[in-house]
């Protein structure tokens, strides 16, 4: 076997359950249970490579019971093999047939059919599909409509039909845009300066006019 076939393995707890049932009285030790699971393994793998095979044979794609059956047959072991693996099928089909019933029981407690319940899903789920619909609708308003807030706005303020429109779809000014502080400052000298000439040119066309 390969390192990585090495590395497969079977739950070592389950193992453990086996050997205390079949030697109660004795203490394996702890190699001795890993080899135990690795002879498991490799009995696996003996049984699936032939009921693969037969599997095959019958041009069926999948491994069945009875292929497995066929397998410990042709690989010579005893009938105590075939007669364990025919009673653990025996208690796979109960446990099925017993979730199945859980299953069915719970269905017919709530007295709905299993269609109809499959339908009052469908419903439901249309129904929030719908209501989540509307309300995108009521939020963003319906296309050619003006949304539900600015219907209000208008109300409040009163007016008529073209006044209204104008007020519902006249643009607000744009934000003031912050200056930076530096550009401010020299905006500031400037109008300053500009403000300061214009007093100065006054003041000398008033002692031009008082000396004529």
């Amino acid at each position: 076997m390969t390192e990585e076939e090495n590395e497969v393995g079977l739950p070592q707890k389950g193992i453990n359950m086996i050997i205390k049932d079949a030697l109660p009285d004795m203490r394996i030790a702890n190699e001795t249970r890993e080899l135990l699971n690795q002879c498991c393994v490799e009995f696996v793998r003996h049984i699936s490579r032939e009921a693969q095979h037969i599997s095959s044979k019958d041009q069926r794609k999948t491994i069945y019971h009875d292929h497995v059956q066929k397998a410990l047959k042709n690989l010579g072991f005893p009938r105590e093999y075939v007669d364990a693996a025919n009673s653990v099928l025996g208690e796979c089909k109960i446990a099925a047939e017993k979730r199945l019933k859980r299953k069915n029981s719970r269905l017919d407690k709530c007295g709905i059919p299993e269609e109809q319940l499959w339908q009052m899903q469908q419903q439901l789920i249309e129904k929030a599909r719908r209501e989540e619909a509307e309300k995108q609708a009521a939020n963003m308003g319906v296309e050619g409509q003006m949304p539900p807030a600015m219907m209000m706005m208008i109300s409040a303020a009163g007016g008529d039909g073209a006044t209204a429109h104008s007020f519902a779809f006249t643009a607000p000014p744009p934000p003031a845009v912050p200056l930076d502080p530096h550009l401010e400052r020299m905006f500031i000298q400037q109008q300053q300066h500009s403000a300061g000439g214009g007093r100065q040119r006054e003041e000398d066309e008033e002692e031009e006019n008082y000396d004529v």
